[in-house]
């Protein structure tokens, strides 16, 4: 298993109870900080990528806006519910599926 397919799993069973793959509520991680976080070599190559977690329910804390679901159309979900660019899942050599978002999203920041 590559290092990416190891962070991203990794970042899927730490969310698991919380995802809902066709959720239109979202947090967003950067990859980067994910990898620096499981001890990886090559952070600096996924800094700001971020990886999409679609959220069953809203964040207890945090600041939400609503964006236009279609600015993550060109992104691949993976079988683990996260969302990322086309070019990290094929990297990963995960499973994925295009993602269709909802036409009206609600983005968290923490």
């Amino acid at each position: 298993m590559s290092d990416l397919s190891d962070v991203l799993t990794k970042i899927g069973e730490e969310f698991k109870e919380e995802i809902n793959p066709k959720g239109s509520q979202y947090i967003l991680l950067d990859l980067g900080d994910e990898f620096r976080a499981y001890k990886k070599s090559n952070s600096e190559k996924y800094d700001r990528v971020n990886v999409v977690i679609p959220l069953k329910r809203a964040p207890e804390t945090g600041l939400g806006f609503i964006v236009n679901g279609n600015e993550l159309s060109d992104k691949k979900q993976l079988e683990n519910g996260l969302v990322v660019p086309d070019w990290v899942a094929t990297e990963a050599q995960l499973t994925a599926k295009d993602y269709t978002p909802k036409a009206h999203m609600t983005m968290y920041l923490s």
